[in-house]
């Protein structure tokens, strides 16, 4: 849960504090990988959250029925689990692009001054 109260502002912050020429990590600075890396962190405890409450909200007898009829696991996800899930997923998509839109501020501090951004 600590992500989740972590903004990206201080990832991207205590990546330039911790960014020091002998840390191993410092190859990462400047890169799309670092970016990457910070929105993954800092976005995965709300999609987490939101994806378990969906698949909570299963009977766990689809599962057991469709193991005793011997009918595959992929077609019970496909046929049940899926569309139950799909408004937490379609949600869960918003949630990353919008989000994923909003990153200037980290760009700002995770990018060099030479690098070209789009």
């Amino acid at each position: 849960m600590i992500p989740l109260a972590v903004p990206g502002m201080v990832l991207g912050l205590g990546y330039i504090f911790f960014n020091h020429p002998d840390n191993p990590l410092n190859g990462l600075y400047g890169s799309m990988t670092i970016l990457v890396i910070c929105s993954i962190v800092h976005f995965f405890t709300v999609c987490h959250l939101t994806a378990t409450t969906a698949l909570k909200q299963i009977d766990a007898e689809f599962e057991l029925v469709s193991a005793s009829l011997k009918v595959p696991f992929y077609r019970t996800f496909l046929r049940v689990t899926l569309p139950v899930c799909l408004p937490a997923l379609l949600d869960i998509s918003m949630y990353l692009f919008v989000n994923a839109m909003t990153t200037v501020s980290a760009v700002v501090f995770l990018y060099g001054p030479d690098t070209m951004l789009a």
